[in-house]
C-alpha cells in the first residue's frame, strides 16, 4: 500500500557449479548432492525501510472485469522512495536476484 514502509530483499538465482554427485553437501554434511543444484543462501536486505510511493495496476484486457481491491500479480511494479545509493543497489540486485518485499514497522 502506498505510504507503507518495506525492506527489499534479494535472493540469488545463481546456480552453483561446485557441487558434485555424491560429494559433500554445501553445509559440510555428507550425503548425495546434485551437480548444478541451486546453492541455498539467505536473502540479503538491499534497501531498508523504504516507502512505497505507488503500486500501478496493469490494465485489464478489454471486456474483463476487475475487482476494486486488485493490486497486481507476480512481478508487479512497485514504485519506492529511495536514496541514490539504494536505487543503485536495487538496480544491481535485480540483475541476478529475485527481489521481494517485507513490511516493516
Amino acid at each position: 500500500m502506498p505510504g507503507q514502509r518495506i525492506d527489499v530483499l534479494a535472493a540469488s538465482t545463481a546456480i552453483s557449479d561446485g557441487a558434485a554427485v555424491g560429494g559433500a553437501a554445501p553445509d559440510g554434511s555428507s550425503g548425495p548432492t546434485v551437480a548444478g543444484a541451486a546453492a541455498i543462501t539467505a536473502a540479503a536486505v538491499v534497501a531498508a525501510n523504504v516507502m512505497v510511493v505507488a503500486i500501478p495496476i496493469a490494465s485489464a484486457p478489454a471486456g474483463a472485469a476487475t475487482a476494486a481491491g486488485d493490486v497486481g500479480v507476480e512481478g508487479t511494479l512497485v514504485v519506492l522512495a529511495t536514496s541514490t545509493l539504494q536505487a543503485r543497489q536495487l538496480a544491481q540486485a535485480e540483475v541476478s536476484s529475485r527481489l521481494s518485499a517485507v513490511v516493516v514497522g
